[in-house]
């Protein structure tokens, strides 16, 4: 690493905002719909949990963060449990910081999403990638009325909804977001990486090196991708990871959930 970028990434990491805020949380807020065919073609609501920073002096205008649960499109939830709470704890986290953030539900297989693709997993690939940008422009759109900066978007996710995120963040539906930053967690966007171009939101990897599902070659291909065309980025490889790293390990003398706060202190200025 550059001494000079070694040192501006240090000196974010002393001025990431340290957790200070009380919390608000307000679950299952509408976001949008999306057609599904089971267990009856209908629309479904798709429901969101916010988290705010409550307090007399949190920041005006702060950048709004959506992420989403993993579960390979199969499983999982806005609320977790275990393995699928880590998104729930990070929106509690950065709202502690001063962000507000949006754990969100999509469309999973089970919901028989339709569209023009082959196969059930493929169709509920692109229906979470419709609903993400869905609660995109709901943060947007409703960035006055929760103190959310509509310029300063944040996507990501863990595993299935780091892929997701991804898509978004790099892919032709995301182009006209004003998506800043991407998280992914553990995720990986395959043969999609070169989506990945200069001008693209900076990006954060967090990735365990002994990951069972996704190897971690999938964050080296996006760290290496992001290098080659210009694209600011982070990864932490987490030594001896697995799948579903706890947020609060410690990677080089400071938690991870430190990193990312220092990553969006220094990205999204």
């Amino acid at each position: 690493m550059p001494v000079l970028r070694a040192a501006a990434i240090a000196l974010a990491l002393l001025q990431a905002p340290m957790p200070r805020f009380e919390t608000r949380l307000t679950r299952d807020v509408v976001y949008g719909t999306g057609a599904v065919r089971a267990p009856r073609p209908a629309p479904k609501p798709l429901l969101l949990d916010l988290y705010e920073p409550v307090g007399r002096d949190v920041p005006v205008r702060r950048p709004g963060v959506v992420l989403l649960h993993g579960g390979g499109w199969t499983r999982g939830d806005k609320r977790g449990p275990e393995p699928y709470s880590n998104m729930t704890e990070l929106c509690r986290e950065l709202a502690s910081r001063g962000y507000v953030c949006a754990s969100i539900n999509y469309r999973l297989v089970a919901d028989d999403p339709p569209g023009a693709a082959a196969t059930p997993l493929d169709r509920t690939i692109q229906a979470s990638v419709e609903d993400a940008r869905n609660a995109v422009e709901w943060m947007v759109a409703n960035a006055a009325r929760y103190g959310a900066d509509p310029a300063r978007i944040v996507i990501g996710g863990s595993s299935a909804g780091g892929g997701t995120a991804l898509m978004l963040g790099y892919g032709e539906r995301g182009r006209r977001l004003p998506i800043r930053a991407v998280l992914d967690f553990w995720g990986g966007l395959g043969s999609r990486v070169d989506w990945i171009a200069n001008g693209g939101p900076a990006l954060l990897i967090v990735h365990g090196t002994a990951d069972e599902i996704t190897d971690f070659s999938a964050a080296q291909e996006l760290a290496d991708r992001a290098k080659k065309v210009g694209v600011p980025h982070e990864l932490i490889g987490v030594p001896g990871g697995r799948h579903n790293v706890p947020l609060d390990r410690i990677v080089g003398g400071v938690p991870i959930h430190q990193r990312i706060a220092a990553f969006l202190e220094r990205e999204l200025p």
